[in-house]
């Protein structure tokens, strides 16, 4: 069987369309294992195809840091929520990763801005 049989054709056709599918489902979950069980293909096929596709490659990276971006906001979502219902922990995890006064610098390296900084705990 040579390049240009409908087999082959029929192969191609179905890795492009999987590739297709693939970058797709990236966008939305940026995590490869269960990406690629998604479209029904195995790891070693992915990056098979990364490495014989530079562009597929260019591709799936780009699709997969679009992929955290979007669960990074969808879980920002979720913690401001959080937030919202008075939850302790959240509020300390957006005001350490958010708020200049609450990113955990050391004592000595604190600059004296004022009142002490007090962290609310779960008891």
């Amino acid at each position: 069987m040579g390049n240009n049989s409908p087999y082959q054709k029929t192969i191609q056709e179905r890795q492009i369309k999987n590739k297709r599918d693939l970058i797709t489902t990236f966008k939305e979950m940026p995590i490869i294992e269960v990406a690629v069980k998604r479209v029904g293909i195995s790891r070693d096929t992915y990056y098979r195809w990364r490495k014989e596709d530079k562009e597929f490659l260019e591709q799936s990276q780009d699709a997969i840091f679009q992929g955290i971006d979007f669960i990074n906001d969808m879980s920002e979502s979720q913690v401001v929520t959080l937030i919202k219902e008075k939850k302790k922990k959240e509020i300390v995890l957006w005001l350490k990763h958010n708020s200049p006064k609450y990113m955990g610098k050391g004592r000595d390296e604190k600059e004296d801005s004022g009142p002490s900084v007090i962290l609310l705990t779960d008891n």
